[in-house]
């Protein structure tokens, strides 16, 4: 490989896909608890109901778009809730095994197993990441992908 200050490193690009899935998901409550509010006022109990899918909806968009995944010259460094790094070095990666859903073209997550006895298999899930950089990612000769597995035919 080559030196580190020889590649810049590429920080994987987020996708909107997740804000309007989980939007599209809680709006109905949403419209719900609005409707309740404007029919009995401002209730402690009715004002509760409406900030809830709020709440849920930051939480959720919060913990989908923590994970941070940049590649480096020699290797993936992840960061995790914002403050949880970790780094995998392309030598210490043994194979990996890349899940997708109907289709090869949307990575859903990669399981990289290391030689790491502390750490043997680390999961980067790939939901959130834009399709043409988890592409990109999967398609990395580093990570040795042993192939596709659909997710659905696993559960």
């Amino acid at each position: 490989m080559t030196s580190h200050s020889a590649h810049k490193p590429r920080k994987l690009r987020l996708s909107r896909r997740p804000l309007r899935v989980f939007a599209l998901a809680l709006s109905p409550l949403l419209i719900l608890a609005a409707a309740l509010f404007a029919q009995r006022g401002p209730q402690p109990a009715v004002l509760f109901l409406a900030l809830t899918p709020v709440i849920l909806y930051a939480a959720i968009i919060t913990i989908v778009f923590s994970q941070r995944i940049t590649i480096r010259a020699d290797g993936i460094e992840t960061l995790t809730l914002f403050r949880i790094r970790r780094f995998i070095h392309f030598a210490h990666i043994t194979r990996t095994e890349i899940q997708t859903h109907a289709t090869p073209a949307r990575p859903v997550c990669a399981h990289i197993h290391t030689t790491n006895p502390g750490e043997p298999v680390i999961t980067l899930s790939l939901k959130a990441i834009a399709p043409g950089d988890a592409a990109w990612f999967c398609a990395l000769p580093a990570l040795k992908a042993a192939g596709l597995r659909n997710r659905d035919a696993s559960e």
